[in-house]
């Protein structure tokens, strides 16, 4: 049986196309001056949760499916923020902080039949490339990646 890991940003909420609209709309700011500046908790809370990440994975973490969360933070700040969103919200599952110039498979070292869903491409294949498996998380359906979903919504049928 599969067990997943799940990426944070744009796939339980949409904070990457958050932050990406904030930096085109203000050419000027530097990723740092952003990243440092933040509200991350008024961010978080302002984002939007994609095709009910949060209510599905509250209704599966209980059947043994999920592994964690694993998510990328540029700062203490921000993570902080995400495991506090993440328990007022319910998701009692670990959440393993990947810090930013890290992979996620060296913080995560993949075990057999652990599969990660993210939204970026280069996660999905370092995490394949490490030995464990990955799925792209792709709202639009516009990547020709083999191995793709637009939601969690089949975690529902995962059996532990």
């Amino acid at each position: 049986m599969a067990k997943y890991l799940i990426d944070f940003d744009g796939v339980i909420l949409d904070t990457q196309e958050r932050f990406n609209e904030y930096i085109k709309s203000h050419p000027d700011t530097s990723w740092y001056e952003f990243l440092t500046s933040l509200d991350w908790e008024a961010f978080i809370k302002n984002s939007e949760e994609i095709n009910d990440s949060l209510t599905i994975l509250r209704e599966v973490q209980d059947k043994g499916v999920i592994s964690g969360i694993l998510t990328k933070v540029n700062s203490l700040q921000e993570a902080s923020s995400k495991v506090k969103f993440l328990r007022e919200s319910g998701i009692t599952v670990p959440i393993m902080i990947v810090p930013f110039g890290n992979s996620k498979s060296e913080v995560y070292y993949p075990k057999e039949g652990e599969v990660l869903i993210d939204d970026y491409i280069k996660n999905v294949e370092d995490f394949i490339k490490h030995g464990g498996d990955g799925i792209l998380f792709d709202r639009e359906g516009k990547s020709d990646f083999n191995n793709k979903v637009d939601s969690l919504e089949f975690l529902r049928s995962e059996n532990s």
